[in-house]
């Protein structure tokens, strides 16, 4: 099978998605889909991101419950999800048309199937299934599928925060309910999201039609969503406590052998490996300083599945606050990362479990630059020079100025045990070249909220997970995504770097593709509108008692867990 397909070729295939097979063909020889040696590196990473299952010997148990743990959450609202917490639970409440699975295709869900594309590659039709419903018995249709997409891309819903607007809404023309169980989108353009349009979850029409943009950011449905139309259904929240999830016994793909999900909210300072070991937890992701002694663990299993996240630095670029005056000049950013020993920060940080980032697409994608120019390799005199040669000379207290500016601010971000590590070498690091840095850290509703709306950050650390089915960055640094809600929330503005991401989204020829995602890489690494810090390695805790788990790089918190509802515990407890 050759790498590239011709431009009729790509038509041809777009109008027989509605086949299963012809789809997923489609998606992987043209890179969209990354569920395939051929767009992989390393066999390491190869392995790593194939789907990987605990037993499921013995017979099937219905009852019990299972407790995951992570950080806190802000919003139950379908697809109000700027971060991965938010998704998982939103996930396992509500549906989209589509999922993806572990081994990385699309699947139908309330689809009936994957969709029948125009040749052109401007429409996409969807039949929905006519067995769906909400919880409280009205049917799923058109005209949910309608709204759901509406409060993204139409004007009249701008006061809702929509993480999705910036990106969705420049490829997306319109979506028509053609009946009750007929849906049809219609492209702006050929775009590569397109390929993946339908799965975006479904939100109620029924419940939350009337109100305004504005309204859907704080209706109680945020926090006790009413109704659903996924494996399992909201029971409540205890704030600051848990998330507590009850099965649909009327799932339309099959009721849950669980009876309950249980999101325990876990504080800064806990310890996953402590309440795994302990039981108080049944999976979770392993502190990697604990990986060793985890693997001493008898109860539980461990799952590797290779890179996920990227942990990054934003600083405020936008020109009307006043630490653009630091971070808008293009030396400062390059002296930043020479100044970070980034190899010493990874084997501190996450005890060499990980790799050095070299920018947000993740090393294990088709579209990664592996030899993007300039790199950055600690140097401490070179970044000296920089801020010498750029005007920034120390004062008599040791703080380099210019204009009367001294280069000064604090770190906010997650007051988690990793990005707090990483802030402490920062600012030793950059205090040794004469900067005056303090760290700030907060919780991840104040971290969110500086990133998402009030964005008067100086600088922010955080983590990206940038997507493995598609290579698309534009949430991240799209000068469109900086609207109210995007996560473009320290407002980078480069117009080539957006001129170059929307050429490579609008090219679905992956050979065609690869030189232009090789620009963007280069053009980040020259600008640095962000600092790439660590990409650490993704393992999974799993209790013995949990069977039937389908972990992988493609079905986590990222793109949800569609296979819970075939999970199931050995003792029913």
């Amino acid at each position: 099978m050759t790498d590239q397909i011709a431009e009729h070729e790509v038509l041809s295939a777009l109008s027989r998605w509605n086949q299963p097979s012809t789809r997923r063909q489609f998606l992987r020889r043209s890179g969209l889909l990354v569920g395939t040696t051929a767009v992989l590196g390393s066999v390491a990473d190869i392995l790593a991101a194939c789907a990987q299952s605990t037993s499921t010997s013995g017979a099937v148990v219905t009852g019990g419950h299972v407790v995951y743990g992570s950080n806190d959450i802000n919003s139950l609202f379908p697809g109000n999800h700027p971060f991965d917490a938010e998704y998982l639970l939103q996930a396992l409440m509500f549906d989209g048309l589509v999922a993806v699975s572990a081994g990385g295709d699309l699947i139908p869900q309330i689809a009936a199937g994957l969709g029948q594309f125009s040749a052109d590659g401007l429409t996409a039709t969807f039949k929905l299934r006519n067995d769906v419903k909400w919880t409280d018995g009205t049917p799923v249709t058109a005209k949910d599928v309608v709204f759901s997409y509406t409060i993204d891309i139409d004007p009249a819903y701008k006061g809702w925060n929509s993480p999705s607007r910036g990106s969705i809404s420049e490829y997306l023309q319109s979506v028509t309910a053609l009946d009750d169980h007929t849906v049809q989108f219609t492209a702006k353009k050929v775009d590569a999201q397109f390929s993946l349009i339908g799965s975006r979850l479904i939100a109620p029409q029924h419940v939350l039609g009337s109100l305004s943009g504005t309204d859907l950011n704080t209706t109680s449905f945020v926090r006790n969503p009413s109704v659903s139309s996924g494996a399992f259904k909201f029971d409540h929240w205890d704030q600051g406590s848990q998330v507590v999830l009850t099965r649909n016994s009327n799932y339309y793909l099959g009721s849950p052998h669980l009876e309950n999900f249980v999101y325990k909210i876990l504080a800064a300072n806990q310890n996953r490996s402590n309440l795994l070991q302990t039981d108080e937890m049944d999976w979770g992701s392993v502190q990697l300083s604990d990986y060793d002694k985890m693997k001493t663990v008898d109860t539980v299993d461990l799952i590797s599945v290779g890179h996920g996240d990227v942990d990054v630095v934003l600083m405020n670029m936008d020109p009307a606050k006043p630490y653009y005056q630091i971070f808008g000049d293009k030396s400062v950013r390059q002296a930043l990362l020479y100044a970070l020993d980034r190899t010493a920060m990874l084997n501190a940080v996450y005890f060499g479990h990980g790799e050095v980032a070299k920018g947000i697409i993740l090393s294990s994608s088709w579209a990664y630059n592996k030899n993007i120019q300039p790199q950055y390799n600690f140097n401490k005199s070179k970044a000296e020079s920089l801020l010498d040669a750029a005007g920034w000379v120390k004062n008599s207290s040791g703080v380099r100025e210019k204009n009367g500016v001294e280069l000064k601010w604090e770190i906010h971000g997650y007051n988690f045990p990793n990005y707090a590590n990483e802030a402490q070498i920062m600012q030793q690091q950059w205090n040794a070249i004469g900067c005056n840095i303090t760290v700030k850290l907060g919780t991840p509703q104040v971290t969110v909220n500086e990133l998402l709306n009030t964005r008067d950050f100086p600088m922010l650390i955080i983590d990206f997970s940038p997507s493995v089915v598609l290579p698309d960055i534009r949430i991240y640094v799209h000068s469109r995504d900086s609207v109210p809600g995007g996560i473009n929330g320290s407002k980078i503005s480069i117009s080539q770097l957006d001129s170059l991401t929307d050429q490579a989204a609008a090219t679905l020829d992956r050979k065609t593709a690869i030189p232009i995602w090789e620009q963007v890489q280069n053009l980040m690494a020259d600008e640095l509108p962000l600092l790439p810090l660590l990409s650490a390695d993704v393992e999974w805790a799993v209790n013995k008692r949990v069977k039937a788990t389908q972990f992988s790089l493609y079905t986590s918190s990222t793109n949800g867990l569609p296979w819970l509802n075939k999970v199931w515990v050995a003792d029913g407890k």
